[in-house]
C-alpha cells in the first residue's frame, strides 16, 4: 500500500533510516518479526484446532440441525473475532487511509457469512433458507493465516 511520507502518522527510525507504515500491524511486523511470527503460529494452530471440528460437525451431521448450528456458532465465533481480529484492524487502517486492501475483503466476506449464519441460528424463520456458513468463514480465515505463515 502506498504511504505518503508527508501525511503518514506511523513511522519508525531504524539505524538512521526512517520507515513509514500504513498500519500498526505492518509496523509491528517490521519492528518485531519474531514476536509477530510466534503470534501468527499460535493463531494458525487455534484456527486449525477449531476448524477441524467445525468441518466434521458440518459434513457429518450426527446432531439435530438446530443443535448443530449452536455448536458451530460456539466453535466459529472465537475464530471470527479472536483469531480473525487482525483483519478487522487491517480494515480499520485501510478505511482510515481511504484505500481498500485484502483485509477489507476478508473481514467483509467472513463477517457476512458469520452474521447470516448467526441470524439463521438464533432466528430460524427470519430468512427463507436454513443453511449456515460457519464452516466457510472459519476455513477462509484459517487458510489465509496458513498462507501468511508459509
Amino acid at each position: 500500500m502506498f504511504v505518503d511520507e508527508k501525511t503518514a502518522e506511523l513511522k519508525a527510525e531504524v539505524r538512521g533510516v526512517t520507515y513509514y507504515f500504513c498500519s500498526e500491524n505492518c509496523m509491528r511486523e517490521f519492528l518485531a518479526p519474531e514476536k509477530e511470527l510466534r503470534k501468527l503460529k499460535i493463531e494458525v494452530a487455534a484456527a486449525a484446532i477449531l476448524s477441524v471440528p467445525i468441518l466434521l460437525v458440518t459434513y457429518l451431521p450426527l446432531l439435530p440441525a438446530q443443535l448443530t448450528n449452536y455448536l458451530l456458532f460456539a466453535l466459529e465465533t472465537p475464530i471470527q473475532f479472536v483469531v480473525g481480529w487482525r483483519f478487522y484492524g487491517g480494515t480499520y487502517d485501510s478505511m482510515r487511509n481511504r484505500m481498500g486492501n485484502m483485509d477489507v475483503l476478508i473481514a467483509l466476506g467472513t463477517t457476512a457469512a458469520w452474521a447470516y449464519s448467526t441470524v439463521v441460528t438464533f432466528a430460524p424463520g427470519f430468512f427463507p433458507f436454513s443453511g449456515v456458513y460457519f464452516d466457510t468463514s472459519a476455513v477462509i480465515i484459517t487458510l489465509i493465516l496458513v498462507g501468511r505463515l508459509l
